[in-house]
């Protein structure tokens, strides 16, 4: 899966390729080098943030999984590339 973030107009965009057979994605953000939270959980392959704060360096982490017998079954976890928000 690639992921690819981007600053666009002051508003970070997060895109990653659908991943075969996986319905759901969680994703993960990092602060400054820090632990990953979870941002949100969706079926889509985008994700967009207008919240960020400028001149800090961010990472995202995307956990794609599928149901199966109502346990999460994981694809391998996929890390973007940081980048700074510009003040």
């Amino acid at each position: 899966t690639n992921a690819k973030v981007e600053v666009v107009d002051g508003v970070v965009v997060l895109t990653w390729d659908k991943v075969a057979t996986m319905s759901h994605y969680e994703i993960y953000r990092s602060k400054d080098g820090g632990a990953y939270r979870h941002v949100k959980t969706t079926n889509a392959t985008t994700l967009t943030n207008t919240t960020l704060k400028a001149g800090s360096t961010y990472s995202y982490m995307i956990r794609a999984y599928v149901v199966v017998n109502g346990e999460k079954v994981y694809a391998a976890d996929v890390e973007t590339t940081p980048i700074t928000i510009e003040s």
